[in-house]
């Protein structure tokens, strides 16, 4: 119940709020400029390199907004949503090995 309530709240900003963060904004948009040129290797916002971050989510947002558009902000943060849900599945997975079950609930909403 717990994880469904957490569920439903998370996406729901998913889809609605706007970019909150200068960061969101500019991993969006560098990710959208690498899909729209084809340069999967060098990746830039506007025109600064950004060679300082790792590529690893800008070719997951970029896959992503090649699958579901690249107008709106909710398909740059698919892949970050995927990876916190994978990681509470995680915690739940390991907390129920070594705790009660409800532990494991609680661990994974925490």
């Amino acid at each position: 119940m717990i994880a469904a309530l957490l569920g439903a709240a998370v996406l729901i900003g998913h889809q609605t709020l706007p970019p909150m963060d200068r960061d969101e904004s500019r991993f969006a948009q560098a990710s959208k400029q690498m899909l729209n040129s084809g340069d999967l290797v060098t990746i830039r916002f506007q025109d600064e390199l950004r060679a300082k971050k790792p590529a690893g989510i800008y070719w997951l947002q970029s896959a992503s907004a090649a699958l579901f558009g690249d107008e709106d902000i909710a398909p740059y943060r698919l892949p970050s949503l995927l990876a916190m849900l994978l990681s509470i599945y995680g915690t739940y997975r390991i907390a129920r090995t070594l705790y009660k079950p409800q532990r494991a609930v609680l661990a994974a909403a925490a």
